[in-house]
């Protein structure tokens, strides 16, 4: 994209075979507008299974901007020869009307999204059936974040230990055990076990943290930290 642009969604779905950073690149300075201002916004991602190369899809460059209407950033599943592979946002998100963050249940492969620039939007993050990475502080801008839980496969927030994230000032209400589930066959279901909020790295969660139901938090390794500044209330329990 080496203009500026108005358009009503951005289908990434069947672009399948991308390698690299091949899915949408918006040139430096430029601004891709999404939606009418109304309903949802839509930015489809999805990655393919196998092939050549990396697969995976990204969004690079310059600025979304959902305007008044509320984003909505689906992310498929990515699987390369056995590897999960995460879809990559590094542009910057922008709009007043908040952003929604969904993925699906896939029999054999997990949702994950990455989020690498500091975002501007406002309205607050929900996050539903899929695994967001924020990989910088400000990833989820400076509204409060939810991420809804699921017996089967609900959201979540994986810090990994590549983030440079050190700070999540957002308020956080948190449920369920995450979004990583997978069918076995097309009867059984393997929980999720990544929890709501798993951390590889240590962090600080200075936002007042709401319990909307069972919650599952993570921190995984020796050297890592994960302290909660700014309370923790609400129903519970938390494991």
């Amino acid at each position: 994209l080496t203009a500026d642009a108005h358009v009503a969604g951005v289908d990434l779905r069947y672009k399948n075979g991308n390698t690299g950073e091949g899915g949408l690149t918006i040139g430096t300075g430029r601004t891709l507008t999404i939606g009418d201002g109304t309903g949802f916004a839509p930015l489809l991602l999805n990655g393919s299974v196998g092939g050549s190369g990396t697969c995976a899809q990204s969004v690079v460059g310059g600025t979304i901007d959902f305007g008044a209407a509320e984003g909505l950033v689906l992310s498929g599943p990515n699987n390369y020869y056995g590897a999960w592979r995460p879809n990559l946002i590094k542009s910057v998100l922008a709009g007043s009307g908040g952003v929604t963050f969904a993925g699906g249940l896939s029999c054999d492969r997990m949702m994950s999204l990455e989020l690498h620039q500091a975002n501007v939007y406002t309205g607050g993050t929900v996050i539903e059936s899929v695994g967001v990475r924020p990989m910088v502080n400000d990833a989820f801008a400076a509204g409060p974040v939810t991420v809804h839980g699921s017996v089967a496969h609900g959201g979540g927030i994986w810090v990994p230990d590549t983030s440079a994230m050190s700070l999540l000032p957002n308020a956080l209400t948190l449920s369920g055990r995450g979004s990583y589930a997978y069918l076995v066959d097309t009867v059984s279901m393997q929980p999720p076990d990544y929890g709501a909020l798993c951390v590889d790295r240590t962090l600080e969660a200075s936002g007042a943290v709401t319990l909307a139901g069972p919650t599952l938090v993570r921190a995984r390794g020796g050297a890592t930290r994960l302290s909660f500044t700014g309370g923790i209330g609400g129903e519970g329990p938390l494991t």
